[in-house]
């Protein structure tokens, strides 16, 4: 296993610096040389490292010591700029090619010098412009109300609120966690489900800022129920579990239970099979004895909505995807999965994968917007 992540880590490095070394070129091609590109080089040596430094002092010092957490935050929000900067150094590159094809054809077009000038000032600015406007955007949660039509019988309408992806832990703080227990309690909902990913991937902050007592807060009708998800076990999921347990959260784990007139189902997040080396029940022998009541299946990653359509579940709630987070990842998560964001409906199974509440690695997103959702299910 040590030996598996050196060579992750590795490539992780590996990647991180040729990429860097290939942006870095977008800033010298309009800062003068001299002491001023020697500035230049400097501060962005400094960014670069600064994600990497900041995870090994946590190791050396404290996961929660204000120099490696300051660190980590610098460096997370230049992950954000190394992916616009990129984007920007291959669309500078790409205009110096067409312009030299152009040029030998005999068009009269500004020299590569220029061109480079201009494109690097530009990318630079938009790349700045972008990541303050994700950074804004992560910030201004929405609220998202979803009418759901079953099949199976209900005597009155049911409402779930529903969360997913919180990454609670350095970035997402207990202020944050406040905000949200308190727009949940206001819908005043049947149901609370917590859709994996509650924690990023360490429980130091969590419980040394007492988030449970916000937690604890949560109220329902029938219950607050939650999944694990793959940061549950990243962080160690049977604490994960029995932090959340101890504080009002029934956590479901390849388990159904009965909540009012309702049937849900909760599954082990599917790294739970590479974690433990155990295969994860089925969701038909989780939901044996049924007995007609409306199915809620709540599974983190979005893998298993064929399984949630065969075993005639009303209504299959993931997240993890976090509908790409940053554009243009939202690209490949619909390339990977069947549904990466939002509603979609196979027969009479209702499906929606929630864009999350919080962000993971760079406190940005683009493209999408942060959510809580409220369901409201009528037969």
């Amino acid at each position: 296993m040590q030996g598996m992540f050196l060579v992750f880590f590795s490539i992780v490095v590996g990647v991180s610096a040729l990429g860097n070394l290939y942006i870095w070129r977008l800033g010298r091609w309009f800062i003068p040389s001299g002491s001023l590109r020697i500035a230049y080089t400097a501060v962005f040596v400094f960014l670069a490292v600064s994600y990497f430094a900041g995870r090994f002092g946590q190791r050396l010092l404290s996961y929660e010591n204000p120099l490696p957490c300051a660190l980590i935050w610098v460096g997370s929000f230049w992950i954000a700029m190394m992916l616009y900067l990129g984007i920007a150094t291959i669309a500078v590159d790409l205009s110096v090619l067409a312009a030299k094809g152009l040029s030998a054809a005999g068009l009269a077009l500004p020299s590569v010098e220029t061109i480079r000038r201009i494109g690097g000032i530009a990318g630079w600015v938009l790349a700045l412009l972008v990541v303050a406007a994700g950074y804004i955007n992560a910030q201004n949660r929405i609220f998202r109300e979803v009418k759901v039509l079953i099949a199976s019988h209900l005597d009155a309408p049911l409402t779930i609120a529903a969360v997913t992806d919180v990454h609670l832990g350095l970035q997402i703080g207990r202020a944050d966690l406040d905000r949200m227990v308190d727009r949940i309690n206001r819908l005043n909902s049947d149901i609370v489900v917590i859709g994996g990913d509650l924690f990023d991937e360490d429980l130091t902050p969590v419980v040394n800022g007492k988030f449970g007592d916000a937690l604890y807060r949560l109220r329902a009708r029938y219950g607050v129920f939650a999944v694990t998800g793959n940061h549950e076990y990243f962080s160690g999921v049977e604490r994960a579990v029995d932090y959340m347990s101890k504080h009002g959260i029934r956590v479901l784990r390849n388990e159904s239970v009965e909540a009012g007139p309702m049937l849900v189902a909760g599954r082990d997040d599917r790294v739970s099979e590479r974690m433990t080396g155990k295969k994860r029940l089925s969701l038909e022998e989780i939901v044996k004895g049924r007995n007609g009541r409306p199915l809620v299946v709540i599974d983190h990653t979005p893998v298993s909505i064929e399984e949630s359509v065969a075993a005639g579940a009303d209504l299959h709630i993931s997240g993890h995807t976090h509908a790409g987070q940053m554009w243009p990842f939202n690209f490949l998560t619909r390339a990977i999965f069947t549904v990466s964001n939002g509603p979609a409906r196979f027969g009479d199974t209702n499906v929606y994968v929630s864009s999350g509440y919080g962000t993971w690695g760079p406190p940005v997103r683009t493209g999408n917007r942060p959510e809580i959702v409220k369901f409201v299910i009528s037969g």
